[in-house]
């Protein structure tokens, strides 16, 4: 009977032995883990610390910052406004005589009689008149009032010159010529260039030239 009790109590022991062991077991790995566990954590929490602390060095090794831009308001100043040029104003010539190069030359000028105010004859008449067999040529000056002058009509074909002189006349409001009558024994056939001269002793003028056909 005792015997008996001997073996059952063997078994019990063993059972609470096991358990027991079970129980020291997982309370070491439990303590194991939590060891390993903080530690690990101090560890992250280091390297945490030491990442966060080794980023300023990593800003200071690495590339300086470049400088702030600077304000623009302050460097280039206000914008200029853009400006239309003015159209450049046309200046007027002073007024006041005329340039002596741009007046024309007076006839006492160009045929080289000084003293002489110069004037314009006008060739009124220069043809051949076919009833009489002649030429005729008359003119006036329109700018004098005198009767001091004469009047000389020149023709003129291939070198060969005739001339004809008469009085000049006042009239009432020009200086008249009068009517010039050329012969035709004076004349050969051929176009010829007549030419009405005034002179007196103030005046020289000549007048464009006019065209005379000779048959």
């Amino acid at each position: 009977m005792h015997t008996r009790h001997l073996s059952l109590r063997r078994p019990r022991k063993l059972v609470v032995g096991a358990v027991l062991l079970a129980l020291i077991a997982f309370a070491v790995f439990t303590v194991f883990q939590l060891t390993s566990g903080s530690s690990g954590g101090r560890d992250n929490s280091a390297q945490v610390a030491a990442g966060s602390t080794a980023s300023p060095s990593v800003a200071e090794s690495g590339s300086t910052p470049s400088e702030p831009a600077p304000n623009e308001t302050e460097s280039t100043g206000p914008e200029p406004s853009a400006t239309v040029p003015a159209t450049p104003e046309t200046e007027e010539p002073p007024a006041g005589p005329p340039q002596e190069e741009d007046a024309a030359p007076s006839p006492s000028e160009s045929s080289g009689v000084s003293g002489k105010q110069g004037v314009t004859p006008i060739v009124s008449f220069a043809g051949w008149h076919a009833a009489d067999g002649r030429v005729e040529v008359s003119g006036f000056v329109s700018s004098v009032l005198e009767t001091s002058g004469s009047c000389t009509v020149r023709l003129s074909r291939e070198g060969i010159t005739v001339t004809v002189e008469r009085k000049a006349s006042a009239s009432a409001t020009t200086t008249d010529c009068g009517n010039f009558v050329i012969a035709r024994d004076k004349l050969a056939s051929g176009v010829w260039k007549a030419i009405l001269i005034y002179e007196s002793p103030d005046y020289y003028g000549e007048s464009a030239p006019a065209t005379v056909v000779v048959p």
